[in-house]
């Protein structure tokens, strides 16, 4: 083949590929901002920043399709004008036309390789943070659009309405900290319930009942990120809030009614919003991961899970023992005031979650546990009885203990953040006296934070390989770890796969449109067109199809052989691109053959 004729051909395809690729990122760019603005409420600097983030990941998905449409068009016309008949005479093979939409696909696979292995990853990272660079934003953006908002936590969902929601700068004491005031807020807090869990893990839409509901005239809720894990935790201040039960322990005229002071609302910490995805890492992090799972964000993330159920488990057993020992009491220091609890003559029971202190049901004790409340100043001259001048002393039928493990922000925005516990406790049928008042209240609840223990910290050199040979795993537990191991190794082998098969698609895709645009000699282009979709479509569709079937790893691993669907999916993954080369080899032998 001449040069000349090579030349003339390739430029007539590089013209009218870079025209369509153009044209198709460009409107892919934006039908994909389409869904960021209406669910997520953008502001116009957002989504500009969205529009370039989204173009180099949209230009490399037309690639192929603007590449199969420049071969179609630039020989079908071609073969319409007779020009190929005049190379046939000419003693010019099909092969030596065809060369230079080869070069073109392999020019274009090369491009497609580069973009897909190490710049879209980027890109994409880049666009999940644009949407959740300010949660506190996004929050408010949801309240505003639906009055309410859900935010997923390790074993259960969060779900705050209110009427109103307005962004406030952050306190000079908390500088890393989002913050929002909320109006007329209800926070439904559900129980942990294990089979729930799993059935969400399975993908089912079981119903998981609320445990609690808090409610309050005005709420400011202040949210901080962990820089490492990405979690999320929040912490909210309730102006005249109340905690309302789903089920009612003190008969039919139980009045609930609120605290006497402003109350708080620390629910569980929170998964970070922008999830660890495969199609956010470039060749080097999926290879990393390849090798070493338990760096990924999703191992830490359910490493983390572990240690603070762990840590709540141990915390708990540690208050039951002390309510359990010699002198009956447990103590908690915030650092601006103390509370003690007394157990007196009630039961003690560690359940799941929390730490219970007498019964509902049956005589009240004839000692009634108690609550304690010191100041700071009354704290240092007291000797651990809490007999110096209480600020509230509250007595009561049963007292229900919660603790979360918490990350808190310092004031020094350099200085790394504290973990802490937030203590939730519950009365029920309480005798409240602050200062001089006395009142009975059916319910009454007084959350604090206090400094994590020395002993809790050292739970966090745990490693995930620590809890994959058996520390302190429930069936449960060990199946979910091993679960979520498997997922993870599966999505990198099939990404890199389904990335490597995306771009050799594009030299088979050019091979076949370049055959059909020589075999439709009436000029009806565009047909050939039409017809080389098909397997373009089909050769995606198992690509993506072939990904999902790896990834899709059971809750009950029992029956589970991951090896056979491991290899039925990347045998998806090659099967189209295997399909279509077999097509492009026939037709351009039948080409030649004529």
């Amino acid at each position: 083949m001449s040069r000349t004729l090579f030349v003339y051909i390739f430029r007539d395809l590089l013209r009218v590929f870079l025209l369509a690729s153009g044209a198709l990122a460009g409107i892919m760019s934006f039908g994909g901002l389409l869904k960021p603005l209406t669910e997520h409420g953008l502001g116009a600097a957002q989504a500009v920043k969205m529009l370039g983030y989204f173009l180099p990941a949209m230009t490399t998905y037309s690639l192929p399709v603007a590449a199969l449409f420049a071969t179609t068009m630039v020989y079908g016309r071609l073969s319409a004008d007779n020009e190929v008949t005049a190379c046939r005479a000419a003693g010019i093979s099909a092969f030596s036309i065809a060369f230079p939409a080869l070069i073109l696909g392999l020019v274009v696979s090369m491009i497609s390789f580069v973009f897909l292995y190490f710049i879209v990853p980027v890109f994409t990272l880049k666009v999940e943070k644009v949407i959740y660079s300010n949660i506190a934003q996004l929050v408010a953006n949801q309240i505003e659009r639906n009055h309410h908002v859900e935010l997923d936590q390790d074993s259960k969902t969060l779900t705050i309405f209110a009427q109103t929601a307005e962004v406030l700068p952050a306190p000079k004491d908390r500088p890393k900290s989002q913050v929002v005031r909320l109006t007329a807020p209800v926070f439904v807090n559900y129980e942990q319930n294990p089979p729930k869990q799993n059935e969400k893990e399975r993908g089912g839409k079981g119903v998981v009942a609320p445990q609690d509901f808090f409610l309050a005239r005005s709420a400011i809720a202040y949210i901080s990120q962990d820089e490492q894990t990405g979690e999320v935790y929040m912490e909210a201040v309730l102006d005249d809030g109340m905690k309302l039960p789903r089920r009612y322990k003190g008969g039919d005229s139980q009045i609930v009614q609120a605290s006497i002071a402003k109350g708080g609302f620390f629910p569980e910490p929170m998964e970070s919003p922008v999830r660890e995805n495969t199609k956010f890492m470039p060749l080097n992090r999926l290879k990393e991961l390849l090798e070493h799972p338990e760096n990924s964000r999703r191992m830490r993330r359910l490493l983390n899970e572990f240690i603070r159920e762990d840590q709540k488990r141990a915390y708990l057993e540690s208050v039951a023992d002390a309510l359990n020992g010699p002198t009956g009491t447990a103590r908690f220091d915030t650092g601006t005031e103390s509370y003690l609890i007394e157990r007196g003559s009630a039961a003690i029971e560690l359940r799941n979650d929390r730490v219970v202190i007498g019964k509902i049901d049956g005589p009240a004790p004839e000692k009634p546990p108690r609550l304690i409340q010191i100041p700071a100043a009354a704290s240092a001259g007291a000797d651990g009885s809490g007999a110096a001048a209480p600020a509230l002393d509250a007595s009561a039928r049963l007292i229900e203990l919660r603790a979360v493990t918490a990350v808190v922000s310092q004031s020094d925005a350099n200085a790394p953040p504290t973990k802490r516990i937030n203590v939730d406790l519950e009365l029920t049928d309480a005798v409240v006296k602050a200062g001089q008042t006395q009142s009975q209240r059916s319910r009454f609840a007084r959350p604090f934070s206090v400094p994590m223990p020395a002993s809790l910290m050292e739970l966090e050199s745990r490693r995930v390989k620590d809890y994959r040979s058996g520390i302190n795993l429930s069936p449960d537990r060990r199946m979910r770890i091993e679960r979520d191991w498997m997922r993870l190794t599966n999505s990198l082998i099939s990404e890199l796969q389904s990335r490597l098969s995306f771009s050799v698609s594009c030299l088979i895709l050019v091979a076949v449109g370049c055959a059909l645009g020589l075999m439709f000699r009436s000029g009806n282009f565009l047909s050939a067109f039409a017809i080389s979709v098909v397997p373009a479509m089909v050769c995606i569709l198992l690509i993506i199809t072939g990904q999902h079937t790896c990834e899709n790893v059971p809750w009950n691993l029992r029956n589970f052989d991951n090896d056979s669907v491991m290899r039925f999916g990347l045998s998806m993954i090659w099967a189209g691109n295997a399909a279509v080369l077999a097509l492009a080899v026939a037709l351009l032998y039948r080409l030649q053959r004529q």
